[in-house]
């Protein structure tokens, strides 16, 4: 007679068990890659509009105003053209375009030191928020703005002057090196990058 030959139970637990623990390894490789990724690609996003920023101020004498954030270096002139730039980290289901894209302040707005506070930022060596000109802000992994209510995630002028204002604590500021999903958000300034120390770099 012909014997038929299968695989035991044992061995097909033996098969699941590897498999399972080679998933275990692959998923958080993943989705730290990813994680790193969107970090790459709001800096790589801060630069372009860092570079707009400055055509725009060149051209019209000044930084786009906080009600048109940076819609306004795409039109009428395109400043930029991979528009639109969006948070990566922003909740993608979210009706309101304003909390779809980046958070955005610009400092030098006539009127704008009537209700903002120009700090000294600790670390920047003398760094007044003021000489920054404009902000940006992603929310970071976490998927907020730190310093507003975690509940609304709208972007306003008052939302991110909160934010600049607790930032120049440097609690607020992403940090990779407490792991790819910390909290804090990603700011960048005409003067550069700020780090959690807010060191322009």
């Amino acid at each position: 007679m012909k014997t038929m030959s299968a695989f035991t139970l044992i061995e097909l637990l033996i098969v699941v068990a590897i498999i399972a623990v080679l998933a275990a390894i692959a998923v958080p490789n993943f989705l730290e890659a990813q994680t790193r990724a969107k970090i790459s690609r709001v800096k790589g996003d801060f630069a372009t509009i860092a570079t707009a920023m400055e055509s725009y101020c060149v051209d019209s004498g000044h930084y786009p105003t906080n009600g048109r954030s940076v819609v306004a270096l795409s039109t009428p002139l395109a400043y930029v053209t991979t528009t639109p730039l969006w948070d990566p980290f922003a909740p993608t289901t979210d009706p309101d375009v304003n909390a779809s894209g980046y958070g955005y302040m610009n400092f030098w707005e006539p009127g704008a030191s009537e209700f903002f506070v120009f700090p000294v930022l600790p670390g920047a060596a003398g760094l007044a928020v003021k000489d920054c000109a404009w902000l940006l802000v992603s929310r970071g992994p976490d998927g907020f703005l730190e310093s507003q209510d975690k509940a609304t995630r709208a972007f306003t002028p008052e939302t991110i002057r909160a934010a600049v204002l607790e930032m120049a604590t440097g609690d607020y500021v992403y940090d990779p090196t407490n792991g790819t999903a910390s909290e804090g958000d990603v700011p960048r300034t005409r003067k550069g990058e700020l780090t959690r120390a807010l060191a322009p770099m």
